[in-house]
C-alpha cells in the first residue's frame, strides 16, 4: 500500500513514530533504566514549539496511565505479557485525529532496550 492509499491518521502515525524515534529513542531508554518498569508516551503537538514536537511522559507500570493504555489496546494483555523490563522499554506514541479537537489515536510498540529492535507492535 502506497502512502497515498493509506489513511492519513496512519500516515501521521508513521512519521510521528519516524520522528520519535530518531529525536527520543535514548531518552525513552534512559527513562526506562532511571525509572524502573512503566512507559514512554509521546503526544504530538498540533504545532511545534521552539524546543519540542511533542510532550514525554513517563507512566510507570501499574499507574493510572500505564493501566488504561494498556486496557484500551487491542493486544495489551498479550504485550504486557511479552514484557520484561530487564531486556525491553515501552513507547507508545499519540497523535490528534484532526486538525481540531481533542480526539487522538497511538500505538504501542516493545523494543529491546540494549539494540533498538522492535519486538511488537500493537
Amino acid at each position: 500500500m502506497t502512502t497515498e492509499e493509506k489513511p492519513l491518521n496512519i500516515v501521521r502515525l508513521e512519521h510521528a513514530w519516524s520522528l520519535i524515534l530518531n529525536q527520543f529513542f535514548d531518552l525513552a531508554q534512559e527513562a526506562s533504566k532511571s525509572e524502573g518498569p512503566g512507559i514512554n508516551i509521546f503526544k504530538m503537538l498540533r504545532k511545534g514549539t521552539e524546543t519540542s514536537n511533542c510532550q514525554y511522559y513517563y507512566a510507570a507500570r501499574d499507574s493510572m496511565p500505564f493501566n488504561v493504555l494498556f486496557e484500551a489496546a487491542p493486544n495489551g494483555k498479550a504485550l504486557l505479557k511479552a514484557y520484561d523490563p530487564s531486556k525491553h522499554l515501552f513507547i507508545a506514541v499519540c497523535i490528534h485525529t484532526s486538525d481540531s479537537g481533542e480526539e487522538t489515536t497511538q500505538n504501542i510498540r516493545i523494543f529491546n532496550s540494549t539494540n533498538r529492535t522492535e519486538v511488537m507492535v500493537i
